[in-house]
């Protein structure tokens, strides 16, 4: 495991001293879905490359907030989920080079993976085929395209400006008020601001800011670990949108002064 700074940045230096030929693969996430911290991708794929390491990028936090160039990266595999395009749930992307799927082994069997089978032996098709057994999500996949295309249309660059100012903002709203701690330092974020607030649990915060119309999630965001890294068992978790405006992200910092003032008083 790349060992994690205070700010949420990782120490690029440890993962030097861990590399050499003995590392099977490296997976990292290209912006935390945690703390919003944008992390050095390519600047990774290159030192693991060196060692002929693979580099598998979970883009399911970025892919919505930019452009993600598996060909500039270099990346060996990337993937991200659906419902993190606006897309449906239950379906996901899997890109991986040429050269390092052919020798991937299937994981799972059945129908439409096979080339010829026969009483002693089986032998399966190329890929992709060999690697998608079984009856394919189709609405999945057209949902999948559809809000892919939706975003095209947007503009991705448009999508990653609009919603990197509303970060901003947001993060400095909140870092102004009482109480309130923003996660992750001063450094590169996008679309995510999580805070834990003073004798509150995130849990009653998230419910509260629910009933004012905002809505948040509270949690370990799957990240047990990285929250023990700072601290933490639970934080509540902000993720400004392309479709939210100015206005809402302003209101939020005094809807949770609000909220603040009366749970204190118990």
């Amino acid at each position: 495991m790349i060992p994690m700074r205070e700010d949420g940045r990782l120490d690029i230096e440890a993962l030097e001293r861990e590399l050499d030929e003995s590392v099977v693969i490296v997976s990292v996430t290209a912006i935390s879905n945690v703390t919003g911290t944008v992390l050095p991708v390519r600047e990774i794929i290159q030192k693991a490359h060196q060692y002929n390491v693979p580099v598998c990028v979970d883009a399911s936090q970025a892919i919505r907030h930019g452009q993600m160039n598996v060909r500039e990266l270099d990346c060996d595999f990337l993937a991200f989920s659906g419902h993190k395009t606006m897309g449906p749930a239950g379906i996901g992307v899997l890109y991986g080079k040429k050269e390092r799927l052919d020798v991937m082994e299937p994981l799972w069997y059945g129908g439409g993976m096979v080339d010829v089978v026969g009483n002693e032996d089986t032998s399966f098709t190329t890929i992709p085929y060999r690697l998608e057994a079984g009856t394919p999500n189709y609405p999945g996949a057209i949902g999948l395209g559809q809000a892919l295309h939706y975003l095209q249309e947007i503009g991705t660059k448009e999508i990653a400006a609009w919603e990197k100012e509303l970060t901003d903002t947001l993060e400095q709203r909140l870092s102004e008020r009482k109480y309130v701690h923003v996660l992750g330092g001063n450094v590169e974020k996008q679309s995510v601001i999580s805070v834990v607030v003073d004798g509150i649990h995130p849990y009653d915060m998230a419910s509260f800011l629910n009933k004012y119309g905002i809505a948040v999630r509270s949690g370990n965001h799957c990240a047990q670990p990285m929250l023990r890294r700072l601290g933490y068992d639970s934080v509540i978790r902000f993720s400004p949108a392309f479709y939210n405006t100015k206005e809402e992200i302003e209101v939020i910092g005094d809807r949770m002064e609000k909220i603040i003032s009366f749970l204190k008083k118990w």
